[in-house]
């Protein structure tokens, strides 16, 4: 937590595949580390990588229906939900109201790419390259640079075919404060590519 504003940090998680909900791994325990750092939060606002729609929606059912896009799991999964290991600008004043802005996706997610049922430790280098410039641009403040991701050639074209696990990404870094105080601490938790190679399970927290 911020001590001198007393403001909750924003939290991206690079979640992954369903299976880490069960496992105890690298990425699982780096996942705890935020949570122990910082007071519990009043509130979480979760921000899913898996509800595509136009427009943006809000879930605020005391118990909401669990929708699963996976299949061929373990029956265990078919209960988790992804603050099971953990307990754009209108969001920042929650912050100060001790409500924790959690986002959920991967910044790099190609599963036509994935290397399905393989143990591989060659890493695709566009892979590799988009996810140590979103490392670069994140602490300097280049926004833009992250939203037009499109625009980062065809490394950023590759490592996200499709918006759904970027846009919780982008909710995120958009809480973080520049002002004349300077730009609120970034850190990444948890970095890396998970077996496939074609995933990063970059973690990022702001504040």
């Amino acid at each position: 937590m911020n001590t001198a504003s007393g403001t909750m940090p924003a939290v991206f998680v690079g979640h992954g595949g369903p299976m880490n909900a069960i496992e105890s791994n690298e990425w699982t325990r780096g996942w705890a580390e935020p949570a122990r750092s910082m007071p519990r939060p009043r509130a979480i606002l979760a921000v899913s990588a898996h509800w595509y729609v136009p427009g943006v929606r809000v879930t605020a059912d005391e118990r909401p229906r669990t929708i699963h896009d996976f299949g061929g799991f373990p029956p265990a999964l078919y209960t988790w939900w992804p603050l099971v290991l953990m307990y754009p600008e209108r969001l920042r004043p929650l912050r100060d109201e001790g409500v924790l802005i959690l986002g959920s996706g991967n910044v790099v997610h190609n599963l036509h790419t994935y290397a399905w049922g393989l143990t591989r430790d060659e890493l695709f280098d566009w892979g590799v390259r988009f996810n140590q410039r979103i490392r670069e641009a994140v602490p300097a403040g280049r926004v833009d640079e992250l939203i037009d991701y499109e625009e980062c050639g065809q490394d950023g074209q590759v490592s996200v075919p499709t918006p759904e696990h970027c846009l919780p990404f982008l909710y995120v870094i958009a809480q973080c404060r520049h002002d004349e105080g300077g730009t609120e601490p970034v850190a990444f938790p948890v970095d890396g590519h998970d077996g496939g190679g074609s995933i990063s399970m970059l973690s990022v927290r702001i504040g």
